[in-house]
């Protein structure tokens, strides 16, 4: 036998000590990987939520998906959410119907080792502020 080989219980062994990690941290997520929401969260200051006529999604990171409403207003949604589907930038649109002009911000999805789905990168990128009104901005409400 040479030196360094192991006969075929020994690699059998080797082997199973090599997979034990990826296969628990997969299955369980166990304390090698803690997996979060991976959603992606737009909020909106009540003051602009009833002038919203559509939030857009565009890019290789969020191909035909629609923002759904999570905080609903009398007039309006102060909050939408949404999941990436596939690693890429993610182009997100807020569109207004009055006010100043659209929101735009882009995004990255990006996939963990041991966790499902993609996620928004930087970890501080899965929500997105729009801003308020300017009171010096020029526009009367």
């Amino acid at each position: 036998m040479l030196a360094g080989s192991m006969s075929g219980p020994k690699r059998f062994a080797s082997a199973l000590a090599l997979l034990g990690p990826l296969t628990a941290c997969g299955e369980s997520g166990g304390t090698q990987c803690t997996c979060g929401d991976p959603g992606v969260v737009v909020d909106l200051p009540a003051q602009r939520a009833g002038a919203v006529s559509g939030v857009a999604l565009s890019g290789t990171g969020c191909p035909n998906v629609t923002p759904t409403c999570t905080q609903p207003l009398a007039q309006g949604c102060a909050q939408f959410e949404f999941r990436g589907t596939a690693v890429g930038e993610c182009d997100v649109d807020v569109q207004f119907s009055s006010g100043p002009a659209d929101f735009n911000v882009e995004i990255a999805f990006r996939s963990l080792p041991c966790c499902p789905g993609v996620y928004a990168y930087p970890a501080g990128a899965a929500t997105i502020d729009v801003p308020e009104l300017q009171g010096d901005a020029g526009y009367a409400e």
